[in-house]
């Protein structure tokens, strides 16, 4: 395996969920050590391609039919390893810029809202119930939710402490891991396990 694989492979997410972490993401991280090195390739530019392939799949997904809701179903993951592509690159290159951080996450965002509206009116023009169109807005209002969740949970950090954010990029750099509660502490120089009640936050290698 070269060094550029392994480069590339040091900047997969540690915390996608599993089909990321076993599928989407290596596919983004074999196609992103063909094109790594192609410069006019920039992070920004996958980003958009994500969104386009989302924007055709929500297309095949309301012409109905077996045959376009498999190609729906396939572009929607190409959409996926795309979307985790952008941000191998732009850490690999080390090119990160908060301009392309807000324009990943708003395209997520977009993308969702479309693939709910495309299946509900789908079933909706299939079906003229209005049932789904209502519960695809229920399901776009709480993955919404979640993005704010974390929003309100990132304030009330920032309030408590100005230097949170500065805090967790320094633990994402040294790799630490916050931890609050109770919890399982590894000490090597001891070779065993030291069980600990921390009353405030602390880290672990």
């Amino acid at each position: 395996m070269s060094g550029n694989f392994l480069r590339l492979w040091e900047t997969k997410n540690k915390d996608d969920e599993w089909w990321s972490s076993f599928v989407t993401a290596p596919l983004g991280l074999l196609i992103n050590y063909v094109i790594i090195d192609i410069k006019w390739i920039t992070p920004n530019i996958i980003t958009a391609v994500s969104f386009v392939t989302a924007l055709l799949s929500a297309l095949f997904v309301i012409e109905g039919g077996s045959f376009n809701f498999f190609i729906a179903a396939i572009l929607i993951q190409l959409s996926h390893v795309f979307d985790c592509m952008d941000g191998q690159m732009a850490r690999y290159r080390k090119t990160t810029t908060a301009s392309g951080s807000y324009f990943d996450r708003v395209s997520d965002q977009l993308q969702v809202t479309i693939w709910f509206a495309s299946v509900a009116y789908a079933d909706f023009l299939q079906s003229g119930n209005i049932l789904p169109i209502i519960l695809a807005f229920i399901g776009v209002a709480l993955y919404s939710l979640r993005g704010y969740v974390k929003y309100v949970a990132i304030h009330v950090k920032m309030t408590q402490n100005s230097q949170y954010l500065q805090d967790m990029e320094h633990l994402v750099q040294t790799n630490k891991k916050p931890i609050s509660g109770r919890f399982w502490l590894w000490v090597p120089s001891k070779s065993q396990m030291v069980y600990s009640r921390a009353t405030q936050d602390t880290t672990i290698q």
